[in-house]
């Protein structure tokens, strides 16, 4: 069980019980920390500075300890004029707070929503794909990605429209930021952030983690494009995306 919240202040007087009392585990959602894609989400919020000392109250009220146990972050993805660098912005920013584990939310079609307008999507060339939902269970051992799809294609799996691209990001790019977002919640790099962030904190200084971004994204946009090989023509060809990790099994965030 989790609590999902959008920050707003005083926030924290709600948030900081639920792990209290109940070791609840606390999911910020964001959806960006950059005013610009805020904007373009016609997303009104709090200034990222005013984020900031909300962050700053929780993670003293619970200790850095539990504060980077307990408390994840989730983005938007696949929004108008996100980029990837931009995306850096975003993590780097979250990891120096001590969020080490964020979750991203690629960007789903809902009708009826803003984001559904034709007028909307033609100014930000918004294009959309049919993506496969988490199965129930796992295909019978594919030995394959092709056999992979063909097996989808050929079974009642349910799918959902979305964002395959826009004017300022391409599907690879969407795809390299999803599996940006997997490394970093792995062992080894949550590691490292949580080993920079104590030795900063110790020293009163913010962490800088542009090198530590940096060096995921780098490993995950060279990942994206050799997935993309493989799956692009069959993405083509079958006219949905079913994304497997490196062991064939499905997995959202590729």
């Amino acid at each position: 069980m989790r609590n999902t919240a959008k920050l707003d202040k005083n926030k924290d007087r709600f948030l900081v019980p639920q792990v209290e009392t109940y070791n609840v585990p606390v999911v910020l959602s964001f959806e960006d920390t950059e005013p610009e894609q805020l904007a373009a989400m016609n997303r009104p919020g709090l200034k990222w500075e005013e984020q900031q000392i909300i962050i700053a109250n929780i993670r003293d009220r619970l200790g850095e300890d539990r504060f980077t146990k307990y408390v994840s972050a989730e983005l938007m993805l696949g929004t108008p004029t996100q980029t990837i660098a931009t995306y850096k912005e975003n993590f780097k920013k979250l990891l120096a707070e001590g969020i080490t584990s964020v979750w991203l939310n690629q960007w789903v079609l809902v009708p009826n929503s803003p984001g559904a307008d034709p007028v909307y999507q033609n100014k930000y060339g918004v294009k959309w794909m049919d993506k496969v939902l988490e199965p129930k269970k796992q295909l019978h051992n594919p030995k394959t990605v092709r056999e992979a799809y063909d097996l989808v294609n050929n079974t009642n799996f349910a799918k959902g429209p979305y964002v395959w691209s826009t004017n300022d990001m391409t599907h690879e790019d969407i795809v390299a930021i999803l599996i940006a977002g997997r490394l970093f919640r792995t062992e080894i790099i949550e590691n490292k952030v949580k080993k920079r962030i104590k030795k900063e904190w110790s020293n009163n200084r913010t962490p800088d983690m542009t090198d530590i971004v940096e060096n995921v994204f780098a490993k995950a946009q060279s990942m994206a494009k050799e997935k993309l090989k493989i799956h692009k023509p069959l993405i083509e060809e079958y006219g949905f995306v079913f994304p497997l990790d490196e062991n064939m099994n499905f997995s959202f965030f590729w």
